[in-house]
């Protein structure tokens, strides 16, 4: 893409989310493709096509607490041919003066693509939960990134959303779980990619899964991925939400297929 439908990308985005947290989406609406597909990060799941995902707007926004979003930041994460990435990260500040709310970091990755009359189009929107809280304190899927502060501050496993990894230069790291898409073995230690950056840990790839918990799952012996934020798996690699194609073995494919499959069908 040119640097001006890049930047109209950008805008466009942060203009999607700020109408959304004032319970509009009419932006949204007007740019979603026909394969649009939405991550629903509380359910572990993946809405496809736009039909689906305007049925499920409206359940999306009924509890949202109106909010405007501060310290926010976009970037073009991936710019290749017709299509182009957008990740960023903002704080939800709650319009409302109750001193019982608190703020709550998100992370999103928008990917656009031009049509073939030149037009942005939106193909896919992966949204994480509000940064730290547990499941059970959560409404509907983009809904409740306000909670009562007393709530918040009850929750006894709070740290238990962090995981906790010394890297490379002998740092201690408090990664948030939902801010890791992936990682990937580079021998006896292992790189962990994240929204908003890469982490060179001390921790090979196997204790790493064994560390990171269930939502993290091997697809290669080099590769493990977070449930959470896939998008898509074609042959043979598996798409994560920011764009990146991580590898599947070709002998493997049915299999993980198959394991990816029924892990989202139990949910």
């Amino acid at each position: 893409m040119t640097s001006e439908n890049t930047a109209l990308a950008i805008d466009l985005t942060q203009a999607i989310l700020e109408q959304f947290w004032q319970q509009d989406t009419s932006l949204l609406l007007k740019y979603i493709d026909e394969d649009f597909s939405l991550t629903d990060a509380l359910n572990n799941s993946i809405i496809q096509g736009q039909q689906q995902v305007c049925n499920f707007i409206p359940t999306a926004i009924s509890g949202i607490i109106k909010s405007t979003l501060t310290d926010k930041m976009f970037i073009i994460a991936q710019n290749c041919g017709s299509a182009c990435t957008v990740i960023g990260k903002y704080t939800l500040s709650p319009i409302s003066d109750s001193d019982d709310m608190v703020y709550m970091k998100q992370y999103c990755v928008f990917i656009w693509e031009l049509s073939g009359l030149g037009e942005l189009k939106l193909k896919h929107i992966g949204v994480t939960k509000p940064d730290s809280m547990s499941e059970s304190v959560y409404g509907n899927a983009f809904n409740s990134a306000m909670i009562p502060a007393g709530s918040a501050l009850n929750q006894q496993n709070c740290s238990s959303d962090r995981m906790i990894i010394t890297d490379t230069d002998d740092c201690t790291r408090f990664i948030p779980r939902n801010d890791i898409l992936y990682a990937t073995s580079d021998g006896r230690n292992c790189q962990i990619c994240c929204f908003s950056g890469m982490i060179n840990a001390r921790i090979n790839i196997s204790s790493f899964v064994e560390k990171a918990g269930g939502r993290f799952v091997l697809i290669h012996r080099c590769y493990a991925i977070n449930l959470d934020h896939i998008t898509l798996l074609k042959p043979y690699c598996v798409v994560m939400s920011n764009g990146s194609e991580l590898p599947v073995p070709v002998k493997r494919y049915n299999e993980i297929k198959q394991r990816l499959t029924e892990l989202f069908s139990n949910k």
